[in-house]
């Protein structure tokens, strides 16, 4: 079990385990190369322009992805808001879903708002 990092100003060439080597974005830490069975990802505020798709390896125990409202993790306190309005919050997104998860389990969110501008 580890534990992974994401951060408004990560990069997802980054390793991701330490809040100074942190992924960028929702997408690097859901991949094929991102967490996997039983590991915590802690993300810190800001607004997450992105649509995801989870590429992830299924899961068989549980992977906690959790909002940093406080920045005791990650540094970065504030709202953690994922989106998929990719260019502002007015233009309608060309992307859709915010999140599509299908055929993967044990993904729990805690303290992120999700936001989509379509059906």
């Amino acid at each position: 079990m580890a534990t992974f990092y994401v951060r408004i100003s990560g990069s997802d060439s980054n390793n991701g385990t330490s809040p100074a080597t942190a992924w960028r974005t929702f997408n690097k830490s859901l991949s094929s190369t991102g967490a996997t069975s039983g590991d915590t990802v802690y993300v810190g505020g800001g607004v997450y322009r992105e649509s995801i798709t989870v590429g992830m390896t299924a899961a068989t125990s549980q992977v906690l992805i959790i909002g940093d409202v406080n920045g005791i993790y990650t540094g970065d306190s504030g709202e953690i808001r994922l989106t998929n309005f990719t260019k502002n919050d007015f233009t309608t997104p060309s992307t859709n879903p915010t999140l599509a998860m299908t055929g993967k389990a044990f993904l729990t969110f805690k303290n992120i708002l999700f936001e989509t501008g379509a059906d």
